[in-house]
């Protein structure tokens, strides 16, 4: 693994045009304030690189696991062995998970060479890293190629990286899968894209013959559902909301309340590109969301929780801001008529 700097990544990936201004990547501190984001972020880490073409990809070795039997010592001092349960069992067995005899569990093999398998079928340079903390696993393949970048109308020169996130878990969740996610070249945050760019998931017991096929597919479809995602940000462009609504919006996607609140009170410091906070548009406030989730501190550990918040943030771009409003009110009503609730880490 290496490091490359922000000229670097954006290099492997196509993008030599460097007349724009970047903004610093920044994380929210201690008592509430906008600091400069750390190395061992999310977002940070992706420059730290595994590979820079399929074949470096395919030559990872990512943990391999075992299903063995679950012993015990009974009341008597006598050993015994789990009837119907497994241990899955990875490096110096160490135990992670208790499962049924029944579960079918998938190496993360399966899902590394899926990817390179499909980049290789679309010509396509893949580039990036891979997380794996206990038996979960997330790999992000970045694309080299010009072909794949979007292009976001606006002031200012605006490219977002396109890219691939392939994962699995052996813990004993029956799901793997991927998705399109993006990186946007002027601020750095990642975000996920699955529902309006493409992507699959499976259960693990019903096979995965065909992950590659499916990748790949992707990797074609995507090229033509540029042009309808550009139209949706170019649409939530144009629904400018109060402080009020925008906070609403963030509860119509059941984001947390410490995320909710921690983006709401820092929405400027996050995203530079809001000037007033009483008129801020979908687009706006889903980057100040991404740049909280991308850059927050926390390390493997943080993977999991990131993934879930940058999904649910990115149902803004399926759902219209009515819809978000009404469910959000409802969530807010529910979430504030239980007096007792108290919300871990929040400043007040």
């Amino acid at each position: 693994m290496y490091t490359v700097t922000r000229e670097g990544f954006l290099g492997l990936a196509g993008i030599k045009d460097g007349n724009y201004r970047p903004y610093t990547p920044v994380t929210i501190g201690r008592n509430n304030s906008i600091v400069k984001a750390k190395a061992g972020t999310f977002g940070t880490r992706m420059s730290q690189l595994e590979f820079i073409d399929s074949e470096g990809l395919r030559k990872l070795r990512p943990m391999t696991f075992q299903r063995k039997e679950v012993s015990y010592t009974d009341d008597w001092g006598k050993p015994r062995t789990m009837k119907g349960y497994r241990a899955i069992v990875g490096k110096n067995n160490e135990s992670y998970a208790i499962v049924s005899d029944k579960y079918k569990m998938v190496q993360h093999r399966v899902m590394i060479d899926a990817m390179a398998d499909a980049a290789d079928d679309r010509g396509v340079r893949v580039f990036g890293r891979t997380f794996s903390n206990g038996g979960r696993f997330d790999g992000y393949a970045w694309f080299s190629n010009p072909d794949y970048h979007i292009f976001l109308e606006g002031e200012r020169y605006d490219p977002m990286i396109l890219g691939f996130r392939f994962y699995n878990s052996c813990l004993g969740d029956r799901v793997l899968g991927g998705e399109i996610v993006g990186i946007r070249e002027v601020c750095m945050n990642v975000g996920v894209y699955g529902d309006i760019l493409g992507g699959v998931s499976y259960r693990h017991f019903k096979g995965v013959g065909s992950v590659a096929q499916d990748i790949s597919k992707i990797l074609k479809t995507v090229l033509y559902r540029r042009e309808r995602f550009c139209d949706r940000v170019q649409e939530m462009k144009g629904e400018v909301l109060n402080s009020d609504e925008q906070e609403t919006v963030l509860w119509g996607l059941k984001l947390d309340p410490m995320t909710i609140e921690r983006v709401m009170s820092n929405r400027k410091g996050l995203n530079p590109e809001i000037r007033n906070l009483g008129k801020v548009n979908m687009f706006q406030l889903y980057n100040a969301t991404t740049a909280y989730i991308s850059y927050r501190s926390g390390g493997d550990q943080q993977i999991q929780t990131n993934n879930e918040l940058s999904s649910k943030i990115s149902k803004i771009f399926s759902n219209n801001v009515t819809q978000l409003i009404d469910r959000g009110r409802d969530a807010r009503e529910a979430y504030y008529a239980n007096e007792d609730v108290v919300i871990p880490g929040l400043v007040v």
